[in-house]
C-alpha cells in the first residue's frame, strides 16, 4: 500500500491543498468530521483511505498533511471553514503572523522562515511516525510567490539534508509564470530562485500557469469571470488523479521530469447535441485532450509538433462501457494525429479507464458526474514554459530591477546567475532531446 503525505506551502498551496482533501474525502466516503460512512465501509471497491489518512483510535480519519505559510490568514480560513473538524489543529498547521511580501530572499533568509521550517519539520516527523511506511510526498506551491518559492526551497532542502528525498518519491504541483497574467512584477526572480532550490530535490514536477487556468475556466466550465476559488477547484482533482499514474515510466531522465497536465470534460464537446452515443462522446473527448485548448500549462508549440516521452491518459466515467472502447479511441487518435515519441520511449501511451468519478470539491459549482478525460504528458513542448521564464528573467536582470529587495536580505547576486544557468540547462536539455528525435 502506498502511503502519501501532503505539503502545502504558501497561499496558493494552502488553498489548493484544502480542496484536494475535500476531493479525497468524497472519493473515500469520509465526511468533513473525519468519519467514513457505513456505505463506504461496506463497499469492497472503495479505495483504502490509509493511503492518505491516519486512522485514529476512535475510528476517525485524520489527513496526512502539513500546511506552511508565513501569513496566518490562509490557514485561519481553513480553521474557521467547513473543514475545520477534519484536520488536526496541533499537527497539521505551521504559520507565523508575518509575510514574505512577495520576496524569495525574505522568506528564505529571514528569521521567521527558519523558525517556520523547523516547526514544519517537526510536524512532518510526527506525521511520518504515525504512519507505517511513507513512500511518497506530494507538494503544492506557487513559484511566483515569496513564501511558495522561498519557504518551499528552504523546507525541501531540509528534507534533502536528512536524506528523506533519497528514500521517498517526491512530486510537486507548481504554479509557473504565465505570458501575460501575473500579480507581481518581480515574480520571474522568485520563479528562478525557487526552481533552482527545489528542482534537484523533486523527482516529478506537474506544471500549471494562471493564464491557461483562467482560459480553461472560461472555455471549459463556462465561468465568465473566473475566481481564485473556481481555479483552485479545477486544480484539486488534477492533483488527486496524478496519483493514478506511474511516475517511473513518466520520467526517462532526472532533468526531464516535468508533466504537462490536460483536462477536457463532456461540456466542451456536447453543448448542442445532448443525445450522443457513449462511444462517440469518449472519442470526442480523447481527440480533444491533446489539443492546446485542453492544457493547464502554456506550451507554445502543440503536442503535434513536439516529441513525447510518455503520455498517461485517464478516462473517467467510462466504466459502464467495455474497457476496449477508450483504448481503441486512444490508439486511433494517436495514429490520426501522428503523435511522435522519442526513439528510446517508443509509443508509451498509457491509458486507463477509471471506475471512480472525476470529483470536484463539494462546494464548487462544477459537476462531478460527467464523462471526462484527464492526461499528463511528458513532452518537449514544456520547453516553451522555460523559455518564457528565461525571457522574463533576462529583462529584469538587464536593468537590475528589484535586485535591492533581495540583496538587502543577504542574498548573493551570484545566486541569480546560478539560478539562470540552471533553468537554461533544463531548457537546453529539452531542446536537444527534441532536435535529436527529429534528426
Amino acid at each position: 500500500m502506498t502511503e502519501r503525505i501532503g505539503l502545502a506551502i504558501g497561499q496558493f498551496g494552502v488553498h489548493v491543498m484544502s480542496d484536494v482533501w475535500d476531493v479525497l474525502c468524497l472519493k473515500h466516503g469520509i465526511n468533513f468530521c473525519g468519519f467514513q460512512s457505513k456505505e463506504a465501509q461496506d463497499d469492497n471497491e472503495q479505495p483504502d483511505p490509509s493511503s492518505h489518512f491516519i486512522e485514529l483510535s476512535n475510528g476517525r480519519y485524520s489527513p496526512r498533511v502539513v500546511f506552511l505559510d508565513l501569513d496566518n490568514e490562509p490557514i485561519d480560513n481553513i480553521r474557521r471553514g467547513y473543514l475545520k473538524r477534519l484536520f488536526d489543529d496541533h499537527w497539521s498547521f505551521a504559520h507565523k503572523h508575518t509575510s514574505s511580501y512577495g520576496n524569495f530572499a525574505r522568506a528564505y533568509y529571514g528569521k521567521d522562515g527558519e523558525v517556520l521550517s523547523r516547526k514544519a519539520l517537526e510536524l512532518w516527523r510526527y506525521q511520518h511516525e504515525q504512519s507505517e511506511r511513507i513512500s511518497s510526498i506530494f507538494q503544492i506551491n506557487s513559484l511566483e510567490g515569496g513564501t511558495g518559492s522561498g519557504i518551499g526551497s528552504l523546507f525541501d532542502e531540509a528534507l534533502h539534508d536528512i536524506h528523506i528525498t533519497t528514500k521517498i518519491a517526491t512530486s510537486c504541483h507548481q504554479l509557473y509564470p504565465s505570458r501575460h497574467i501575473s500579480d507581481s512584477c518581480n515574480s520571474p526572480l522568485n520563479v528562478a530562485l525557487g526552481y533552482y532550490g527545489m528542482h534537484p530535490v523533486m523527482h516529478l514536477h506537474v506544471c500549471y500557469d494562471n493564464q491557461c487556468l483562467f482560459e480553461r475556466c472560461q472555455t471549459g466550465f463556462g465561468a465568465e469571470i473566473p475566481t481564485y476559488a473556481s481555479i483552485n477547484s479545477m486544480i484539486a482533482p488534477s492533483v488527486v488523479e496524478q496519483f493514478n499514474i506511474c511516475e517511473t515510466n513518466a520520467v526517462p531522465f532526472p532533468q526531464l521530469n516535468h508533466l504537462l497536465p490536460a483536462h477536457v470534460n463532456q461540456r466542451i464537446v456536447d453543448t448542442e447535441a445532448k443525445a450522443v452515443a457513449p462511444m462517440l462522446k469518449i472519442q470526442s473527448l480523447i481527440y480533444d485532450i491533446v489539443k492546446p485548448s485542453s492544457q493547464l500549462c502554456y506550451a507554445g508549440h502543440s503536442l503535434f509538433h513536439n516529441r513525447l516521452f510518455s503520455a498517461n491518459i485517464l478516462v473517467h466515467g467510462s466504466n459502464g462501457h467495455k474497457g476496449e472502447v477508450p483504448i481503441q479511441a486512444i490508439r486511433k487518435m494517436a495514429q490520426e494525429y501522428k503523435l511522435k515519441f522519442v526513439d528510446y520511449c517508443p509509443g508509451f501511451l498509457n491509458s486507463e479507464s477509471c471506475k471512480s468519478q472525476y470529483k470536484y470539491p463539494a462546494r464548487s459549482k462544477y459537476e462531478s458526474n460527467k464523462l471526462c478525460v484527464s492526461a499528463y504528458f511528458n513532452t518537449t513542448a514544456i520547453r516553451d514554459a522555460f523559455k518564457t521564464i528565461l525571457n522574463q528573467f533576462d529583462l529584469l536582470c538587464q536593468y537590475r530591477c528589484f535586485f535591492h529587495w533581495y540583496t538587502e536580505e543577504n542574498l548573493d547576486e551570484q545566486i541569480f546567475k546560478d539560478a539562470r544557468e540552471h533553468i537554461h540547462q533544463v531548457y537546453q536539455t529539452y531542446t536537444l532531446a527534441h532536435m535529436d528525435a527529429d534528426a
